[in-house]
């Protein structure tokens, strides 16, 4: 990321997210059945994908039919229409699952913690409005999780 900065303001896990109702929310051998469905992924490049590949979980599992994708929009319409599963960062998905649209499969992802924060150009400096929009995600962020 040449010409970028990074500023770290939590870290978040991944979550695998399906439609209240789906059949593997009843399931207790999730993995043995995973192959049977799609799996929405964030593309190679995401900055997520390395903590999505859950390599401590592959040898349990392949998955043959993947879709790759970056849009929230589309992966919300998508597994709330169908029984796909997706491969998302908790805080993409925590108000659907807080309103019973979406539920998060019964799956150890603590160890898929990856960062949430802002990327910034290093050769300019932001914009009062970018520098008050800045102050409050950081004031924002603090209260999602205050120990970061």
């Amino acid at each position: 990321m040449a010409g970028f900065s990074f500023e770290h303001l939590y870290s978040e896990k991944v979550v695998f997210c399906v439609r209240t109702g789906h059949p593997l929310l009843s399931q207790g051998a999730i993995f043995s059945g995973l192959n049977a469905y799609t799996v929405l992924m964030p593309t190679r490049a995401s900055i997520i994908r390395p903590f999505v590949e859950f390599p401590h979980h592959q040898r349990h599992c392949r998955v043959a039919n993947q879709i790759e994708t970056v849009s929230d929009a589309f992966g919300r319409a998508f597994v709330r229409e169908s029984d796909a599963i997706w491969i998302i960062s908790e805080g993409v998905v925590a108000a659907d699952i807080a309103e019973d649209k979406l539920a998060a499969l019964p799956v150890d992802t603590s160890g898929t913690k990856g960062p949430v924060g802002l990327t910034m150009r290093t050769d300019a400096a932001p914009s009062m409005p970018q520098a008050i929009l800045m102050q409050t995600i950081r004031e924002a962020a603090g209260e999602v999780s205050p120990a970061a």
